[in-house]
């Protein structure tokens, strides 16, 4: 059995509410985005499936846009983690640069 502080975690991931938008481009650029789809949602960050590979330590931008929220966010942050799916996909963890407030985690997840 693993120690109890082996889940280094920062914040509880949690699933998306409703249905979830994420547009994610690489910092400074402009055209499609090059997300997929969103796994979960935390204060500090989020896991994304990307269509195009992109290196741990480079910085991401991303646009939120959610049925349960009036406003769309708009976040940086910087890649802590990849990982190589089938199909030319890659799973991602974004750590971003300011934490969502408390409100607008609990607006966009279960």
């Amino acid at each position: 059995m693993p120690p109890a502080d082996s889940n280094r975690r920062s914040s509880v991931r949690k699933r998306p509410r409703g249905w979830l938008r994420i547009e994610c481009r690489r910092r400074g650029t402009f055209g499609p985005t090059i997300s997929e789809v969103v796994w979960d949602v935390s204060q500090t960050g989020l896991c994304l499936v990307t269509n195009v590979e992109v290196k741990t330590g480079e910085d991401l931008e991303v646009q939120i846009t959610s049925s349960s929220l009036n406003q769309i966010l708009k976040k940086t942050g910087k890649v802590v983690w990849v990982d190589a799916l089938d199909n030319n996909k890659f799973s991602v963890g974004l750590r971003f640069d300011e934490n969502l407030a408390y409100q607008q985690i609990s607006q966009l997840t279960m």
